[in-house]
């Protein structure tokens, strides 16, 4: 069963999200391993991290889910942010609100849909699903705060590609941005993302979009300015953004697949977008390389110990088990280091099919332990035949 977490609306306050943690250089009891994992801590069963039996305990990669409203408090944005090794730079997933999705209690629809009828709750739980993982909280950011977020640095100078229109009180259409060179102020900027012409989807306005991100973080890389973004500096978006602007940030849409059905009520068909499941799977551990699991048992509980002399062969291998559904819990060493044979061991007989998915990106059979482990439910021990 899901246990939801707090879900924080921005409405003209500050509010703060998730735990910082992710990549980076691994500390622990005042001192620094070798292991390349932000916010690893010690296991009380081995202090040196060169030793065999070490294992340092991963947090998950820090994430943000960023709803933006239009002038309506309609949804008109959905944004993934996360955190990459140093702490600074990331990425940032824009997931298209006309995704077709299945909502719980809802059926299937647009993924806007999912806040039209439950709020941000519901709509994080289902990009939870969408994603394969947990995010911990997600904020609302209404005009106002987003106006408030970017005034530091506004004006920014964008290349706008297309002439961008909104419905005049007398019900016809007013130029609001002409297509080429515009310089936004806070507010342009606000409403210039939620702005979307009535005859196009919502990616035109992501490869829009993707124009205001990139001149934003640009403009707080170069400031010297230590308020560029107003609010939190060791939490919530105020910190992801001030993350990405000091650092390489790379944008990428959400991958899907267009699906078309017959139209009982006309000669052509209906054509919907969902998201291409595989290539969703695959993408997802370069922008989220530890995910969490979003409920107890959506993703395994895994540990990867490295058996082999090659120092570091532990975290070449993380991608591969990610990939088949792991939530890597604990980096390290197996208890010896002359292990010629990779093994995936899984401890509850319930998991079985689940531990073949981990085992075989390493190209091996899952075994059953009889040993119980409340801390992990896979263990992989890299052996020389795939390490060495």
């Amino acid at each position: 069963m899901r246990q939801r977490r707090r879900t924080i609306t921005w409405v003209g306050l500050v509010v703060s999200l998730l735990l910082l943690a992710g990549m980076g250089m691994l500390g622990y009891l005042g001192y620094q391993a070798s292991l390349d994992i932000s916010g690893g801590e010690l296991l009380e069963v081995e202090t040196d991290p060169q030793a065999p039996g070490f294992e340092a305990v991963v947090q998950a990669t820090p994430v943000h889910l960023a709803v933006l409203l239009d002038e309506n408090e309609s949804v008109s944005a959905i944004n993934l942010f996360s955190r990459s090794a140093g702490e600074t730079g990331g990425s940032i997933l824009f997931i298209p609100i006309s995704t077709a999705v299945d909502i719980e209690g809802v059926g299937y629809s647009q993924l806007k849909a999912a806040y039209e009828e439950g709020g941000p709750e519901l709509l994080e739980s289902t990009v939870e699903e969408v994603l394969g993982l947990g995010i911990g909280e997600t904020s609302v950011i209404d005009q106002q705060r987003l106006a408030d977020l970017v005034a530091p640095v506004a004006p920014l100078t964008i290349e706008n590609p297309d002439d961008l229109y909104a419905e005049a009180p007398d019900g016809s259409e007013e130029l609001l941005f002409e297509a080429g060179e515009l310089s936004l102020d806070e507010a342009g900027v606000a409403r210039f993302l939620a702005t979307q012409n009535g005859d196009e989807t919502s990616f035109n306005r992501i490869t829009r979009s993707e124009e205001v991100w990139q001149a934003w973080l640009d403009a707080i890389r170069q400031s010297d300015d230590p308020d560029v973004v107003p609010g939190e500096t060791d939490s919530g978006i105020g910190s992801f953004l001030r993350a990405l602007g000091a650092g390489e940030t790379v944008m990428q849409q959400l991958p899907l697949e267009k699906v078309t059905i017959p139209n009982a009520q006309g000669d052509s068909d209906i054509a919907y977008f969902r998201p291409q499941t595989q290539q969703v799977a695959l993408l997802m551990p370069s922008i989220v390389p530890f995910p969490s699991s979003a409920y107890p048992g959506q993703r395994l509980k895994t540990r990867i110990l490295n058996g082999t002399s090659v120092d570091g062969a532990e975290l070449k291998f993380t991608d591969e088990a990610v990939l088949a559904g792991a939530e890597i819990t604990a980096l390290g060493n197996a208890d010896r280091f002359d292990h010629e044979v990779t093994q995936v061991i899984y401890h509850d007989s319930t998991l079985a099919d689940r531990a073949q998915l981990i085992a075989g990106q390493f190209g091996v059979e899952a075994s059953l332990s009889d040993e119980t482990n409340d801390a992990s439910d896979i263990t992989v021990i890299l052996g020389s035949d795939i390490a060495g």
